[in-house]
């Protein structure tokens, strides 16, 4: 009959700060090739566990109107010219800790935002990518943003953050069902 409930879209070191502090219950992040070892040993020093929800390949979003939106699979070589756009991070945060796959791999043209409606503005507006799920939301679908498989070995571990040894609350466990069915609608 009644709740507090809030979502927040931030940085993984602030979510890890989040969840560490008690202000968060759980907090959703990534773990692959590039991170894992990082992620998981901060993890450890803060007292919180990482329990997987699903395995995604990466997946590069762009703008439906996007030369490369009809492909089946795109290559980093297919991307080279076009600029990337980029989450802003904690100004001492390391690549370890970055919301996009591959953000320690140099491009020439690099935009950072701060939140998702810009990304999909600029994905639009400057024939833009970044590289993410392949799980989008309602909103980002219908402002015209799209995922293509991109050709790559790397994966993303989608998983959630909470303090160890302490139960979810149903609320929380409500949440993440919600997620992995989300997840699964969109496959379909």
């Amino acid at each position: 009959d009644s709740f507090d409930f809030a979502i927040k879209e931030m940085p993984t070191s602030y979510i890890i700060d989040d969840v560490k502090h008690g202000y968060s219950e759980l907090g959703i992040i990534y773990l692959s090739k590039f991170n894992n070892e990082v992620i998981k040993k901060r993890l450890q020093n803060e007292g919180l566990e990482f329990k997987n929800l699903f395995r995604e390949t990466p997946h590069v979003c762009i703008a439906d109107n996007n030369s490369l939106a009809k492909e089946d699979l795109i290559t980093f070589d297919d991307l080279k010219d076009m600029p990337r756009i980029s989450y802003e991070q904690k100004y001492d945060d390391s690549y370890f800790f970055y919301e996009e796959l591959y953000s320690a791999c140099s491009t020439s043209k690099d935009i950072t935002v701060l939140d998702k409606a810009t990304l999909i503005y600029m994905l639009k507006e400057l024939n833009a990518y970044t590289i993410s799920t392949s799980v989008l939301g309602v909103r980002s679908r219908e402002a015209g943003a799209v995922t293509i498989p991109l050709d790559s070995d790397e994966y993303m571990d989608i998983g959630y953050i909470h303090l160890a040894g302490r139960p979810l609350s149903e609320m929380a466990e409500r949440l993440l069902e919600l997620v992995v069915e989300k997840r699964e609608m969109n496959k379909e």
